[in-house]
């Protein structure tokens, strides 16, 4: 068994968003997404320090399906780092781009 030296090590969390979770349905929902929190919590008890990154994007982008049926069809135009179209998720500022619930902002939390 290996112990966990917690003053040098640090707990990663990501993309722990409403817009992976049901509360977000018209995103991108993982059955029972939003009920991580505890175990997300509890891991994190075994780190000095917790990273969380965040997905964040645009309202507006080429890549946003504007239909169920654009869904995983490819972007069209000159976008040579973009293949497929996704539905609008973790946009700024709406409740998908926020973290789920229960999740602590603490000092010694770096948020990615």
């Amino acid at each position: 068994m290996v112990k966990v030296e917690k003053s040098i090590t640090a707990s990663f969390d990501v993309d722990p968003q409403c817009g992976f979770t049901p509360l977000c349905p018209d995103e991108l929902p993982v059955a029972e997404g939003h009920f991580i929190t505890d175990q997300l919590n509890a891991q994190a008890k075994f780190a000095q320090y917790r990273v969380v990154s965040k997905d964040c994007h645009p309202a507006e982008a080429p890549w946003i399906a504007t239909s169920p049926d654009q869904i995983m069809t490819p972007v069209e135009g000159d976008y040579p780092n973009l293949d497929i179209k996704w539905p609008a998720h973790c946009v700024v500022g709406t409740k998908g781009n926020s973290l789920i619930q229960g999740y602590p902002m603490k000092r010694n939390m770096i948020l990615w």
